[in-house]
């Protein structure tokens, strides 16, 4: 891969290869923490089983030996005995009388010796002539023998199950040291890797009980956030401690359960968003909130979010409709991202995006739903939370859902349970021991969210650091060394241009062919695409620019003034310039005597702005008469009439006329003779003038309605540049159905529309800067360039502050 595509896929990929993701880390800690764990308890349980395997098998033992020897006993002794009392039966108390006789100590005899003797008192007691006492009292010492045996027998097993307990337990007791220290070794490793991933942690994400006052928004993502501790139970009946992170950008939807009764539900949505706005760059991060039930109380701690500056959190949507239009409004914008950012560039998320793009990225956006289903009446409604929910993360758009009863159709996350403390839900993700793990919720210094000093930090510096993100920050130079050279103007190419033109070099300047229509570079959109405002194709000859005050407008019509006098001659391109505003926008034209410019016009009146356009009625009329003389009708044709004529020389080239007039809505702020002379005026220059390569720019921060400037005119005003401006603003300079620009946040950001302002060919772009020390250098530059090429015209100046 090479040129641009490759540069972007190598920062692509040196993005991802920077770090470990923490969030990795963090889940390699816990299942670290589940196998110590799980080793520890599994060495001590085996050394248990292995303990009571080792008494089992000895009480098996002595168990068979006993029933041995009772089994014995029963067979050899015991039958012999029986025959005995059966010979007996005729003197039966002599058995008992030699049994409770006091005999001498009993012959050491064998098992075998005992039934031997036993069998041989029985073959004598059954002789008439033999003692019956003497061979009863050898029987009874052969029993008395018999039960000694068994007795010594069963000492001695006792004796082998004690010795056996004893080697067990000693080996139990070694194992069980073996398996502590083990834990204690695997414990002291995971400890310091916890503390080190820790340290890099508070590193880029301070604890929520740290002090904030010093804290600074981060310039890139964080990736992460931290939104408490995982513990579970260790070992030895400690806790394991692991740092709880939720991805973020590169995540989900985040659904949590929390009844009405939970007090916490609130504090603990603002914690969150806290910490968005905390691991996003300034500006690049907004919200939209469904509170139906606490009528935006929830989120009345994040108001210093929004300002006349820079707007990062909508007005809470409380009723149904509103809450329709809005989600509406981001499947749209899900739609956009995905068509214009994402499929173009074959990416798979507004992550990877992001990480590409070398303008302004484009801003996440999370919408915070409270006590869902409340506020959701219609099926409307819950068909476009299911859309942007199903759609929105890949094109970073995430929600957050705050249920209050478990809902089959969108399953928890997390589950609220008081105190502080969360457990997860059927959504959540993890390892078959994720339930072994509590998650404590991080908590700042004070009481609740709400009052906390880290959460009024976050919204104050990100609030102050979105302004300054607002500065446009791509420059003219970047913006024209993008311009293909040698390319057709349908590939993105300037016709006449077969060099990249350099800002800082006037030899590159002036390469431009009007003779088709006007392509002006104005910005940069997607991944270093140029925005081209493009004038001259088709029905697409006149522009309506609207934007609020601070929103970059002046920015704007300076970079289409200077970048068109870059890449057109004075031979092919004229100016008129009109500021309507009482303002000096256009001085530095005056003063400097922009070759390109036929009249500059500041401190301007409306009669000016009246006769300006006059001026550019009669241009028509001259016009008209050439293109009569040559059979054409539009601009390139005459100009290769004329130069195939005999005598065309003495004719005019024509170059191509833009009218620049700024804050043109005050032409008809008054309802008078000049009013609707401006007005009759002005629709017949778009009117006709597209014919004749005359092209109008009008400008403003509140746009005339079309009652006053009349239907016609607007709808010959096709190319739309929209600033940030309010939601009615949007609707008026866009289309009536269309109020994107109102969601436009910083500076410098714009929405270019060829068609109308019709909803779904918005394309926003970020307006190229010039400073005014390069556009002194520049305009200098081109005053020395005119002269030596023969363009020796200066401007005719109107300053409605000069006397006379």
């Amino acid at each position: 891969m090479t040129g641009r595509g490759g540069r972007r896929a190598l920062r692509m990929s040196e993005a991802q290869a920077g770090r470990e993701d923490l969030i990795q880390r963090l889940q390699r800690l816990r299942a670290d923490a589940d196998r110590i764990v799980g080793e520890a308890d599994r060495a001590v349980n085996e050394a248990d089983a292995a303990l009571a395997g080792e008494r089992d098998k000895v009480g098996k033992k002595r168990s068979q030996a006993v029933a041995k020897w009772a089994d014995w006993r029963a067979r050899e002794v015991e039958s012999r005995v029986t025959e005995v009392r059966d010979i007996l039966v005729s003197r039966p108390r002599l058995w008992e009388t030699e049994e409770g006789r006091q005999h001498g100590p009993v012959p050491e005899h064998s098992a075998t010796e005992v039934v031997d003797a036993l069998a041989l008192a029985v073959r004598r007691l059954r002789s008439p002539l033999r003692s019956k006492r003497h061979w009863t009292r050898v029987a009874v010492a052969a029993v008395r023998r018999a039960d000694e045996l068994i007795v010594r027998a069963t000492e001695d097993l006792d004796a082998q199950v004690r010795t056996a307990a004893q080697n067990a337990r000693a080996s139990h007791g070694n194992a069980v040291a073996a398996a502590k220290r083990a834990w204690r070794q695997s414990l002291a490793l995971f400890q310091a890797e916890v503390a080190a991933v820790r340290a890099d942690l508070d590193g880029i994400s301070l604890p929520a009980d740290a002090d904030w006052s010093t804290w600074s928004p981060v310039s890139t993502p964080v990736d992460g956030l931290r939104i408490g501790w995982y513990i579970r139970a260790g070992h030895d009946g400690g806790q394991l401690v692991v740092p709880a992170l939720l991805p973020f950008p590169r995540t989900t939807n985040l659904v949590v359960k929390a009844g009405r009764a939970n007090t916490e539900h609130s504090d603990v949505a603002l914690g969150l968003i806290g910490r968005m706005l905390a691991s996003i760059p300034p500006g690049q991060l907004r919200l939209s909130v469904v509170d139906s039930i606490s009528l935006g109380r929830s989120v009345r701690s994040l108001s210093g979010l929004n300002s006349t500056d820079v707007r990062l959190m909508e007005t809470p949507l409380i009723d149904y409709h509103e809450i329709e239009g809005r989600l509406a409004e981001l499947v749209g914008r899900i739609g956009r991202i995905e068509r214009d950012l994402l499929g173009p560039h074959r990416l798979d998320s507004l992550v990877d995006y992001n990480q590409l793009v070398d303008a302004r990225p484009e801003p996440y956006h999370v919408v915070v739903v409270f006590d869902y289903p409340r506020g959701f009446t219609t099926p409307d409604s819950l068909t476009r939370l299911d859309q942007v929910m199903a759609n929105g993360p890949r094109c970073g758009v995430y929600t957050v859902l705050m249920i209050t009863d478990d809902d089959p159709e969108h399953p928890h996350h997390l589950e609220l349970v008081g105190g502080g403390r969360a457990r997860p839900g059927p959504a959540a993700a993890g390892s078959p021991a994720a339930d072994r793990w509590e998650l404590v919720l991080e908590h700042p210094r004070e009481p609740t969210w709400e009052t906390s000093r880290m959460l009024g930090t976050i919204v104050d510096r990100v609030a102050d650091r979105a302004r300054d993100a607002g500065k446009v920050v791509v420059s003219l130079d970047r913006v024209l060394s993008l311009v293909p050279a040698a390319t057709r103007p349908e590939l993105g190419g300037i016709a006449g241009m077969e060099r990249p033109v350099d800002a800082g070099d006037p030899a590159t300047w002036w390469q431009g062919d009007a003779s088709d229509g006007l392509v002006i570079p104005i910005g940069t959109y997607s991944l270093d695409d140029v925005m081209a405002m493009r004038l001259g194709e088709g029905t697409r000859n006149h522009v309506m620019v609207a934007g609020t005050t601070g929103s970059g407008k002046t920015t704007l019509l300076h970079t289409i003034v200077l970048a068109a006098a870059t890449v057109y001659s004075p031979a092919e391109l004229e100016l008129y310039l009109v500021d309507l505003k009482q303002g000096i926008e256009f001085q530095d034209y005056a003063v400097r005597q922009l070759p390109h410019a036929r009249q500059v016009a500041i401190h301007s009146e409306r009669e000016f702005g009246l006769e300006t356009m006059r001026t550019l009625l009669t241009e028509i009329d001259f016009r008209a008469e050439l293109f009569k003389k040559y059979g054409v009708e539009k601009l390139a044709n005459y100009r290769s009439a004329r130069a195939r004529a005999a005598n065309g020389a003495s004719d005019p080239r024509l170059a191509r006329i833009l009218l620049v007039v700024d804050e043109f809505h005050v032409l008809f702020d008054v309802d008078d003779a000049v009013g609707r002379d401006a007005a009759a005026s002005l629709e017949t220059l778009v009117r006709m003038g597209r014919a004749y390569g005359i092209h109008v720019l009008l400008s403003s921060q509140t746009p005339s309605s079309p009652v006053v400037m009349g239907g016609s005119t607007v709808r010959q005003m096709e190319v739309r540049v929209a600033l940030r401006c309010d939601d009615q603003v949007s609707r008026r300079v866009l289309a009536e159905n269309n109020p994107s620009a109102s969601q436009l946040g910083l500076r410098g950001e714009a929405i270019y529309n060829p068609s109308s302002g019709q909803l779904g060919r918005d394309t926003k772009f970020q307006i190229a800067f010039i400073e005014a020390g390069t556009r002194t250098a520049m305009l200098g530059a081109m005053r020395k360039l005119a002269h030596a090429r023969h363009h020796v015209r200066v401007p005719a100046v109107y300053d409605g502050d000069r006397p006379g």
